[in-house]
């Protein structure tokens, strides 16, 4: 038998209420508000219920956008850049090299300490030029 009170308006309240999902009865504060009413889920199955949606639809989102794959600066240089760049690495001072070729000489510095470059023999010169 449901119980009842009454609210400052004298309008009778449930104190009590049906789960369509787990199909019990329960405790209206089992309840979550949504506005000036109660939702029809008890607070562990809304719970079930919308992280289930929330981890659907990050599923479907990865489907269809799959995650693209970063170029590195190097990567992102013209086939004549690259092949201009490799031409001079391994017979010249790095800072020649970035003069040449129009670069800045620490963001070259830094692809090679990142290892942006191909694996070959360049690179007879020390990282730093030495000091004159």
């Amino acid at each position: 038998m449901m119980s009842y009170k009454y609210n400052n308006n004298h309008k009778k309240m449930s104190t009590h209420k049906y789960c369509k999902d787990c199909k019990e009865v329960l405790p209206i504060d089992d309840f979550y508000k949504a506005g000036k009413y109660r939702q029809s889920r008890c607070k562990p199955c809304y719970n079930k219920h919308t992280h289930g949606n929330l981890k659907r639809a990050r599923a479907i989102y990865k489907l269809k956008n799959p995650p693209k794959k970063k170029l590195n600066g190097f990567q992102k240089l013209s086939d004549d850049q690259k092949a201009e760049l490799l031409k001079y690495l391994g017979t010249m001072p790095m800072v020649n090299v970035a003069n040449m070729v129009g670069l800045n000489k620490y963001t070259l510095l830094r692809w090679k300490k990142k290892k942006y470059f191909p694996e070959t023999e360049y690179f007879k010169y020390p990282l730093k030029p030495n000091p004159q």
